[in-house]
């Protein structure tokens, strides 16, 4: 999935964009090799499914772009998990 930093830090703005295009409220996030992890907030539950999947189809592009591949990145669908955790600042 990360295969150098500069993969890392287009994410990154890719993801920043998403959320601020989509007003989601992002907590915390950890990019690992093979997968991410993302604490985020939306407005309402269809932005963030709309959120995701604009910005990873475009990740995915940047990388076959950057590294010839083709295809798919992702095995599946984003997995979400509706919390009642508190975050305070």
């Amino acid at each position: 999935m990360f295969i150098d930093d500069e993969g890392r830090h287009h994410y990154r703005r890719l993801l920043r964009e998403a959320c601020l295009e989509s007003d989601i409220a992002v907590h915390a996030f950890v990019l690992m090799d093979n997968h991410v992890h993302l604490l985020l907030t939306p407005p309402r539950s269809e932005a963030l499914a709309a959120a995701m999947r604009a910005f990873g189809q475009s990740y995915v592009q940047f990388l076959n772009c950057r590294h010839g591949r083709t295809g798919t990145l992702w095995q599946g669908r984003f997995k979400s998990v509706w919390s009642n955790m508190v975050v305070t600042h």
